[in-house]
């Protein structure tokens, strides 16, 4: 596991934004169904972490491991950054 402060600024929004947006169509999904837009924005998703994950893997087990990797810190990123809204508006 890498250090989040190590990685380029523009790998680190591409998998806040990839879990933002597989949070999303996941919660509509569950929600109204699956349809193309929803559908289009998962798979838009997972190939943003998939390119990721091989771009920084070396065998396959390295791939799916970077592709989690991505997700949870895109999550946390995703997480930190509504906190960091909630906390300087009470703050």
């Amino acid at each position: 596991m890498s250090n989040r402060k190590d990685k380029p600024m523009v790998v680190r929004v591409l998998s806040s934004v990839a879990a933002f947006l597989i949070l999303g169509s996941l919660i509509y999904i569950y929600m109204a169904g699956v349809g193309f837009m929803s559908g289009s924005l998962f798979v838009g998703a997972v190939s943003g972490l998939g390119v990721l994950g091989v771009i920084e893997g070396d065998g396959v087990l390295d791939m799916m491991a970077c592709f989690f990797e991505s997700f949870f810190d895109g999550l946390m990123e995703v997480i930190g950054g509504i906190f960091d809204i909630i906390s300087s508006v009470f703050g």
